[in-house]
């Protein structure tokens, strides 16, 4: 199964920028930051021989910079969802990639950092054979 580590580092061979790390936990630094955590998917499809592995990513800018916190969040939105198809992330080959919601929408400030947060779910269909 894919891991959220392979996801992040899979990102991050893409836009070195966006430095992507697995969540839940949100570190007080760096400011520019993409926090990957798995949440709940659309689970097993077709026949059981696809696993819909579901991500959130909350993406953060810099200080007093919510362009910034906005641009990162549709770049990793962009690479997501114009993933070639079907694609290798590590070992596992995935079929398709897509929102499992809207497309990024701000959060609750980093009230002590005054940095905006952007966040949105993404599935990797991911082969199970």
């Amino acid at each position: 199964m894919i891991s959220t580590q392979d996801i992040a580092d899979w990102l991050n061979a893409q836009d070195a920028t966006i430095n992507a790390i697995v969540g839940p936990f949100v570190p007080d630094m760096p400011d520019g930051l993409c926090v990957l955590t798995l949440v709940s998917g659309p689970g097993i499809l077709l026949e059981g021989t696809i696993d819909g592995i579901a991500v959130q990513a909350r993406v953060r800018g810099q200080q007093r910079n919510p362009t910034d916190a906005e641009t990162r969040a549709y770049r990793v939105d962009n690479l997501i969802i114009e993933a070639s198809k079907p694609g290798a992330i590590g070992s596992h080959w995935f079929t398709d990639t897509y929102r499992l919601g809207g497309t990024p929408t701000p959060v609750q400030n980093d009230l002590d950092g005054e940095r905006v947060n952007f966040t949105a779910a993404y599935v990797f269909e991911v082969g199970r054979l």
